[in-house]
């Protein structure tokens, strides 16, 4: 019987949750189109040298143009099947480690301003926009995570 084949660990990235308070109780998140057109949050690899919150933040900048304070407590995190990009075969597996990013300031030039659309959604609704079944688990989750924050 031929050996079975190693599973393949998935590979590791950091999602930032980019959100804003717009009541004492309320939040917005902010969309972003992935290059296939869906809505997600920024989301990419770990380079060497960053923590996990510290590439959240920089993928929040290159592809949604937002600075702000990441916290550094993880929200969860979802896997996925990446399509096409980086991906050097089918069916390659990401974990993203998500963590929150309280925007400070948007800018309206950013590196993928080209290609990608961004859009502010009450956080309650967020989840309702998204087809990642973990990454809508986070987003519904969000609204209660928020309030131990402010508590």
């Amino acid at each position: 019987m031929p050996a079975a084949a190693p599973i393949a660990r998935p590979i590791p990235q950091a999602a930032a949750l980019c959100f804003r308070p717009i009541a004492r109780s309320r939040a917005e998140i902010l969309l972003i189109t992935s290059r296939s057109g869906e809505w997600a949050i920024p989301k990419g690899r770990i380079d060497p040298g960053f923590s996990p919150p510290q590439a959240a933040a920089n993928e929040a900048l290159e592809e949604a143009g937002v600075r702000g304070q990441v916290i550094q407590e993880s929200l969860g995190a979802f896997e996925y099947t990446k399509k096409g990009g980086w991906a050097t075969r089918p069916g390659l597996r990401c974990r993203v480690q998500v963590f929150p990013l309280l925007v400070e300031d948007l800018l309206e030039d950013w590196l993928e301003a080209d290609f990608r659309k961004r859009r502010w959604v009450p956080a309650a609704k967020a989840h309702s926009q998204v087809d990642q079944p973990g990454l809508t688990q986070i987003l519904h989750d969000f609204p209660a995570w928020l309030q131990t924050l402010r508590a």
